[in-house]
This record gives C-alpha cells, structure tokens and sequence, in this order.
C-alpha cells in the first residue's frame, strides 16, 4: 500500500507539474499589439512652409460624417448654382464641413423674410434636404440679407417690427427645413440702428427653438464694428462669423491684401489705423468687446481681389494703381479655381511673411491679385486652434478649385 500510494503520489506531482506548466505556457502568449496611434506631424506641412505645430500624439481621424474639434463652416450663394455657373449642391464637400449657410433669403419692403431668389431656390431647397439625410452631421442655416440688402432698418425700427419680422424668418426656417438662422446685415449706420440691431438679435433669439442656431456675419473693419454692444449680441448668438476679407479693393486708395492674417511688414502706412485692418486685430478688437474666443469664428476668402497699371515697385504692392481688371466675372475679383487655372502659371507668387498671406504679380500686364491659397489657410486654421477661436468660415464655398484644395488645407488643420 505504501509503494502503491507512492507511486500514486508521483503521478499526482507529476500531473500538477504539467498542468502549472501548461498554464505558463497560455499566459506567456503574446497578445496582438494594438493598433499605433497617429502622430501629428502627419498633418503638417513641411517645415519649411509652414510653422511647426504641436507634436502631441492624436488619435485617427475622423469619419468623412463625422463632425471636426472646430467648426469649418461654408456660405453657398444661390446664384453659385445657376445653369450658367454649373456648381451643384451635389459638389458641396459635405464630408468635410459642419455648417452651411445657404444666402440669401431677402428682407421685403414690408419687413418680412422671403426668398432670395425664388427660381434658384426651389431648385434648391429640396436637394439641401437630399443633402442632410445624406450627411446627417451636417447643420443648414438660411442667412438673410448680405451685401447691399435693403430694409433692414425699417425691419428693427420698433418692437412691433422687430417682432413681426423675427416670426417671418422663424416660419420661412422651419418651413423650408432649416437648422437655423445667419443674419447678415451690411451694417448697421449708426448708433440708433446699431441699438436696434441688438434688439433684433435678442427677439430672434427668444422666438427660436433652443435647438436652431442663430449666427450672424460680422464686419471685421473699425468703421463698422465700433459702437456695438457685442458683449449683449454674444449672448443671444451661437456663434460670430468674422469676415475677415475684404480689407482692400477697388475702394483703397493703393493696391494691398484682400485678407491678411498680421499687418504687413511692407506697408508703408505703419499708422496705428492701417495697423487695425487685419484679421488678428479684428479678433483681438471683437475679444476686447467681450466676446468668448469660441464663439469667434474666423472668416477666409476663396477668391482674390486685383487692381490693374501697377508699377512694378515693391512687386506691384501697396502702389498705386490706374483700374480694375476683368476679374472672374467682374469687379476685379477672382475666384481661386480661375486664378490656379488661368493665372498661377503666368503670374510670379510673392509672399508676406508678416501678414501670412501671398499675391501675385505680373510685371508684363502690370496687374496685381491678392488672394488665398493653401499655405495662407493651413496658416489661418492653425492660428485658429492656437488661439481657441470657434472655427472657420469660408465665403465662398462654389469657388474652389475642382480638387478641393482650399476646403482640405482647412479640413486638414481643424480636424
């Protein structure tokens, strides 16, 4: 009995010395490894172009529906899907954007909101709708007025105005199957209607569901935006579409830049006004009024502005000039799709290393373009995230060129 139990006991130590072997052996696999992270430089443009940015590790990027960290926000003009013009509401990168604002619903002499641009938008209308269930992500706001709009003024005047004409954009909205509401009042001209402007905001705000959206595009010169109570208009808004373009033109009296980011360095007019006309003294300027950084959303150009009989001095910058060029389709503008095409092969770039910005030149026809392209907007979207702004506003998105070069510049940087 004793040699059997030995024997016994044997086998049992035996058994145990296989088994603790057997489950060194399982955990001692190897799991698979996880998938690497992405590091940031992924996302960068050379050195060499652009300035470093933070080397922090960030996860994947996003799916195309899925909503960028910042805002990259699009106005689509009605007239931009003219027959004429052949952009589609089919060609929007909705992928890439989180809001789009259709312009322009118009104010009536009776001060009511109505259509635009009737034709244009039933043809519309219902392929924004065929968008939204295709890119559910993506908020649609109707934007009233824009540049040159008439009667406003008469719309704020008094409480009853302002209250009838906030219950016409409310219902033109939702019968129209919009997300919310972008005004665009180019601009209040003095102190009363500047008042009447907040007064007006305030009564939208209060007659909108808490879930539609209310914007509005907001002048970024001096002349315009001083004397507005924006700290009380930043309360009843979503957020502030700065446009931050148009700082020179036809209307200058040398030729300068359409959009700089920083005061140029080659600006002979170093007056603490010229000083004031760039998109980093705008959002310091709008900051100071009491609006929160990320409700400041910052506005770029895809177009260029030209001037025409410019001395070659200083490569055509900042001198007089005898005109306007043609441009795109008049006005001496130019939308980026035309200038890659037509001009970029011909024309000499120049770039300003203090305003972030370049221009063109061509000392044989003597005409100047200032404009935006990739490497000013990567430039402008990294001064966003730095500086915890609220995001991007593109004016205007049918402009681009046919590979989407500006949108994904921005997309890249934002995301």
């Amino acid at each position: 009995m004793q040699k059997a139990g030995g024997i016994v006991g044997l086998l049992l130590l035996f058994w145990l010395c296989v088994a603790c072997a057997s489950e060194k052996t399982v955990t001692a696999i190897p799991t698979s490894s996880p998938e690497p992270t992405r590091a940031a430089t992924e996302t960068r443009l050379p050195t060499a172009t652009v300035a470093p940015t933070v080397t922090a590790t960030i996860t994947p990027a996003p799916s195309p529906t899925r909503a960028p960290a910042f805002r990259l926000i699009a106005y689509l003009a009605a007239w931009s899907t003219a027959p004429s013009r052949g952009y589609r509401i089919a060609d929007l990168p909705a992928d890439k954007l989180t809001h789009l604002n259709y312009a322009f619903a118009s104010v009536s002499p009776q001060g009511e909101c109505v259509n635009g641009d009737a034709s244009a938008d039933a043809r519309n209308f219902p392929e924004l709708q065929k968008l939204k269930r295709q890119f559910p992500h993506l908020n649609i706001l109707i934007s009233i007025g824009g540049a040159g709009a008439q009667n406003f003024a008469n719309a704020a005047k008094s409480v009853e105005a302002r209250q009838k004409f906030a219950r016409s954009c409310v219902a033109f909205m939702r019968q129209n199957g919009f997300d919310g509401i972008d005004m665009d009042w180019e601009f209040p001209k003095n102190a009363e209607e500047k008042q009447n402007y907040a007064a007006l905001l305030a009564e939208l705000r209060a007659q909108l569901d808490a879930r539609a959206r209310l914007t509005i595009a907001a002048p970024a010169g001096p002349n315009q935006y001083t004397g507005v109570a924006w700290n009380q208009i930043a309360r009843d808004l979503d957020w502030i579409n700065l446009m931050t373009y148009d700082f020179a033109g036809p209307w200058s009296a040398t030729t300068g830049l359409n959009a700089p980011l920083y005061a140029s360095s080659f600006d002979p007019a170093k007056t603490k006004s010229a000083q004031a006309y760039n998109g980093h003294a705008a959002v310091r300027a709008y900051i100071g009024a009491g609006v929160p950084p990320e409700k400041i959303v910052f506005g770029v150009p895809f177009y260029g502005r030209g001037w025409k009989d410019v001395p070659s001095a200083n490569n055509g910058l900042f001198q007089k000039f005898n005109g306007i060029p043609q441009g795109t389709r008049g006005g001496g503008a130019f939308d980026y799709r035309d200038l890659k095409k037509n001009y970029l092969p011909t024309f000499m770039r120049f770039w300003d290393d203090a305003a972030q910005v370049p221009w063109l030149y061509n000392p044989a026809t003597q005409v100047l373009i200032s404009y935006d392209d990739p490497e000013s907007l990567a430039r402008k979207a990294e001064y966003v995230v730095a500086n915890k702004l609220g995001g991007v506003m593109i004016w205007e998105i049918s402009t681009d060129d046919e590979q989407g070069s500006l949108i994904n510049a921005l997309s890249a940087r934002l995301r």
